[in-house]
């Protein structure tokens, strides 16, 4: 029952995820000159003095079977474009797609469980990370190449595997981190929420209709009892505001000059908005515990109505995640 490559979402989907992707990032850890080639530049952030994050290569090189270093902190994203964006930020002067360490482990026994033409039967890994510093704590980044979307392999109807689950318990079990964040690009959800705002809810719902449909967590929320911390916010805010002149939309015009006003004079171009990025947290700028939605399919709305309930949703690259 699996979906043959170019045919439905999930070919959409295989392309956003692997949007860019480049033999660099499909193949081993370089070294040498062919490394630091393509450099990418710095960000310039102001950080606070004592967290400025630097990256941490291990002392001894691991072998890709080997089991993941220790950290306090693990931050899991998905994506090519999102793996670039983190290493920016946290693995500054290191190229993921040539300098993060690759890792296999258990890949054999998980490859079972992986239908053909996803993302990690085409990169043969779980995926890749890197150690990083912010102040004294430890925090490994890691790109998976596992995507609930991708992945299932739908051997009996509505219980399809999820082999990213079982990643899960192995960097959980290996990393031994007090926190664990996942982070990546998603689709509005809040008509006042701008492009560049950061999003922060503690819930998660699995709204699965088709290849998850009859698994447990089906229909499910789950809820984090973790108080998100405060003390850095403005200093956050001031971060995330240095490239907000890069996030401003360009003037609105009809796609010709055929498209006339009222007066017969051509349309006159409506100020494309410039966003402000901030932060936005469940409990404080919307309901608390109001949960991202994990989905099988894609959702392009961005609401819909049930009686006097609106689902806000939004699409991300695990299928799709939003607000309800």
């Amino acid at each position: 029952m699996q979906t043959l490559p170019g045919k439905g979402d999930r070919d959409l989907t295989r392309r956003i995820i692997e949007f860019g992707t480049t033999p660099d990032d499909l193949g081993p850890r370089q070294f040498g000159a062919a490394a630091v080639a393509g450099r990418r530049r710095s960000l310039g952030l102001d950080w606070p003095t004592k967290f400025e994050p630097k990256a941490d290569p291990l002392a001894v090189e691991p072998a890709p079977s080997d089991r993941l270093p220790r950290a306090d902190v693990l931050v899991v994203t998905w994506t090519r474009d999102e793996v670039q964006a983190l290493a920016d930020v946290l693995t500054p002067g290191v190229d993921p797609s040539k300098r993060w360490y690759r890792y296999d482990r258990n890949f054999k026994e998980l490859q079972r469980d992986i239908r053909d033409h996803a993302p990690a039967q085409n990169a043969k890994r779980l995926g890749s990370y890197h150690p990083s510093l912010v102040g004294h704590r430890k925090v490994l980044c890691f790109k998976s190449e596992l995507h609930m979307n991708q992945d299932g392999i739908e051997r009996e109807e509505g219980r399809a595997t999820l082999p990213v689950a079982d990643l899960f318990r192995q960097m959980i079990d290996e990393v031994k981190p007090s926190l664990v964040i996942t982070v990546g690009t998603a689709g509005g959800t809040f008509a006042d929420h701008e492009l560049g705002d950061v999003v922060v809810t503690r819930a998660a719902k699995f709204e699965v209709t088709k290849e998850f449909r009859n698994q447990p967590y089906a229909g499910k929320t789950f809820k984090s009892g973790f108080k998100v911390p405060t003390a850095r916010l403005v200093d956050a805010r001031r971060l995330m505001k240095t490239h907000k002149g890069q996030l401003e939309e360009p003037d609105f015009l009809p796609p010709t000059k055929r498209y006339l006003g009222p007066d017969g004079n051509p349309v006159v171009a409506i100020p494309g908005i410039k966003n402000d990025p901030d932060l936005k947290i469940d409990g404080r700028d919307f309901k608390a515990f109001l949960p991202m939605l994990t989905t099988d399919f894609f959702e392009f709305e961005s609401v819909r109505v049930y009686g006097k309930h609106a689902k806000l949703t939004s699409m991300v690259m695990f299928g799709g995640v939003g607000m309800q």
